[in-house]
C-alpha cells in the first residue's frame, strides 16, 4: 500500500468503523473474544518515480469470528476508505 504510517493511522478509524487500540508500534486492532480484527503494517522501500518518493507499507489483516457476509462488508468498508483517486 502506498501510504505513510501517519496517514494509515488517520484513515484507520473510518476504515474499521471504530477507534482501534494500538497493539504495537505497527499493529492495531479491536474486538472481543467472539469477533475481532487486527491490522499490521510493515515498512517497505519507498516507491521512487523520478523526483517523487512515495512511502509504502505491506498491510496484513486478520479477521476472526466474522461470518462470510460480515467479512465481505468489513473488507468493502476498508477498501472504500483506503481507495486512492486517480485516472
Amino acid at each position: 500500500m502506498t501510504i505513510s504510517r501517519e496517514e494509515f493511522e488517520r484513515i484507520l478509524p473510518g476504515a474499521t468503523g471504530c477507534a482501534p487500540a494500538r497493539l504495537g508500534p505497527l499493529a492495531w486492532g479491536s474486538g472481543d473474544a467472539q469477533r475481532s480484527w487486527t491490522a499490521r503494517i510493515e515498512p517497505l522501500d519507498d516507491l521512487v518515480l523520478g523526483a517523487m518518493r512515495l512511502p509504502r507499507h505491506r498491510v496484513a489483516l486478520e479477521l476472526r469470528g466474522f461470518a462470510e457476509d460480515e467479512r465481505r462488508r468489513w473488507l468493502a468498508r476498508w477498501e472504500v476508505n483506503f481507495r486512492r483517486g486517480g485516472g
